[in-house]
């Protein structure tokens, strides 16, 4: 998919990472021809239906092929979380995991609890909303964190306004 200036956040820290250590950007193509309405579907139907929670029919699998002192994922909503099983053998092979979830509001935990249920495989997980810290990590028995959003704005505007997309 092309870059979403609305994942500038994201972006951003994936940038500042990589420029503090050699990093390994793992990332699942998406299946253009099965479209979003399929993704959606099974996401929606995986909310209720823990069988369903692992399905990602418009995602293409990619293994982790080497060891790691640390896996760090980022998403943004609860219901881009069953994407990280088509990631293979990430836990078995990364010493420590680290997950952000910049959206997910406290009032939400119970209606996503099937897709939430995949952060307990982290050793830590990290949101943008300072509410949801104590009820996740009480729902997921792992700690959480907050971390303060912030972005370089000239630098994301600057990007999105030559039709270049946002890197």
């Amino acid at each position: 998919r092309a870059p979403l200036i609305s994942r500038c956040f994201s972006y951003e820290m994936e940038d500042a990472i990589a420029a503090l250590d050699a990093v390994d950007l793992i990332a699942p193509g998406y299946r253009h021809g099965l479209g979003d309405l399929v993704y959606r579907t099974v996401n929606k139907l995986g909310r209720g239906t823990p069988l369903l929670r692992g399905l990602n029919p418009a995602v293409r699998s990619v293994p982790v092929e080497r060891r790691y002192p640390l896996f760090f994922a980022v998403f943004q909503f609860a219901t881009d979380l069953p994407t990280l099983n088509a990631i293979k053998g990430w836990r078995e092979r990364c010493d420590q995991a680290v997950c952000l979830i910049e959206e997910l509001w406290a009032q939400d935990l119970g209606r996503f609890a099937s897709q939430l249920a995949i952060l307990r495989r982290f050793d830590r997980v990290l949101t943008n909303c300072r509410s949801t810290v104590e009820p996740l990590s009480e729902a997921i028995d792992r700690p959480v964190h907050y971390i303060a959003p912030g972005i370089d704005a000239l630098r994301f505007l600057a990007g999105h306004g030559q039709g270049t997309g946002l890197r």
